[in-house]
């Protein structure tokens, strides 16, 4: 089986791509088509990142989570201990923690959690590769936020 591919400039076109722009033309081989029919094989779930099971937020935590979500202001130290909370015992990612603060990814990347990491009370998942795109954050032992 072979296949002949035009060079761009060999062609005779009248540009170096012009052999390249193939409109509704299908690559043939012994007449039948090389077009792909399968379902695709993009991944369709929610994330590519595959997060370590960690426990269920509790109801109390969850109900913690929704009232600071509802408030537009907060103070530093009540989000503080809210991150603290829900990342205790699990590894979280920043768009995970952003939904369930109702913060800005900005906002936790730039104020929240790179303090509470330098100060030791929350641990990367790849504390060598600080923009891995896994990072996560979870509570050091010890140091949680549960208390109200």
């Amino acid at each position: 089986v072979s296949f002949e591919l035009p060079l761009p400039g060999l062609d005779g076109g009248p540009g170096p791509w012009s052999s390249l722009q193939h409109k509704n033309r299908s690559l043939q081989r012994n007449g039948a088509s090389l077009q792909h029919n399968e379902p695709s094989l993009q991944h369709n779930g929610t994330s590519l990142q595959h997060n370590e099971p960690g426990p269920p937020l509790s109801a109390d935590l969850e109900a913690r989570a929704a009232k600071l979500r509802a408030r537009k202001r907060a103070r530093p130290e009540d989000i503080d201990e809210l991150l603290l909370a829900l990342c205790e015992g699990r590894f979280l990612n920043v768009p995970d923690l952003a939904k369930l603060t109702g913060r800005s990814i900005h906002t936790l990347r730039t104020h929240y959690l790179p303090r509470l990491v330098e100060s030791g009370f929350l641990e990367l998942r790849y504390p060598d590769q600080p923009t891995h795109p896994g990072q996560a954050y979870r509570t050091v032992a010890g140091k949680g936020g549960g208390g109200s």
